[in-house]
């Protein structure tokens, strides 16, 4: 009770968000938004529209167009782990593998489950990583992508430096 509000927060349950309580609108936000946020959010929707065209990697697509605005303005918004109930899961062979461990998936980005749409199979021992999908996204999306997040990576540190 002696405590600090700051200090009593460091010990406060790790599991709860807090809001910042202010406004996300500030110079280095806007500065973010216009050295990297408006052309990586528009190389995820170059990227989702390469996806949506070769049609096995369009569950990919919709990710990357989802995150698209994400990255154009990430203030705010908070990506977490959350456990989904059972009962609240759809069921479907692709879970049967995680039904079993009792873990689910969800979101906190875009809120809620993951949408099945995310989810073009299941990669729980059926051969992920020799899908269709997959070799598209691994040789189109991916190193763009990848690239990309590491030149603002470079750039920011540098710019912090």
């Amino acid at each position: 009770e002696d405590r600090s509000e700051i200090v009593k927060e460091l010990y406060s349950d790790l599991n709860v968000i807090r809001g910042s309580g202010g406004s996300t609108v500030t110079c280095g936000n806007i500065l973010y938004l216009l050295l990297f946020g408006w052309w990586l959010s528009l190389l995820y929707v170059l990227v989702a529209a390469i996806m949506f065209i070769t049609i096995v990697g369009a569950p990919y697509g919709r990710l990357c167009w989802d995150l698209a605005g994400y990255f154009l303005w990430p203030f705010g918004k908070v990506i977490q782990k959350v456990e989904v109930p059972k009962s609240h899961r759809a069921l479907g062979a692709c879970e049967a593998g995680a039904e079993a461990n009792g873990i689910g998936e969800s979101s906190a980005l875009l809120g809620g489950p993951v949408p099945h749409r995310w989810r073009p199979w299941c990669w729980v021992d059926t051969g992920y990583w020799r899908r269709a999908g997959t070799a598209v996204w691994l040789c189109l999306g991916y190193p763009a992508l990848a690239l990309a997040h590491g030149l603002v990576c470079g750039t920011a540190w540098l710019l912090v430096f």
